[in-house]
């Protein structure tokens, strides 16, 4: 299917398509995590590269990161 071939950012852009009401909070959260994974996987990889290994590597990174902005850059 097409969206096997896409990256992960087109993916992102074709399931932002299918949800075009989401709110700009949520729009900024979601492009973050997008983000963060891309960074995760060296790059913006096509989709069907991505195993399990991949995400329970991901989801590691992610526990250990603060659940909330830190002080410090609160009042930057």
């Amino acid at each position: 299917s097409r969206q096997r071939q896409m990256s992960v950012g087109e993916m992102f852009g074709w399931y932002c398509k299918r949800r075009p009401k989401a709110s700009a909070t949520t729009r900024s959260e979601q492009r973050l995590a997008i983000d963060r994974l891309r960074d995760f996987l060296g790059g913006d990889v096509p989709v069907h590269t991505i195993g399990i290994e991949h995400a329970e590597g991901f989801f590691d990174v992610l526990s250990a990161l603060p659940r909330g902005t830190p002080k410090a850059l609160k009042s930057m």
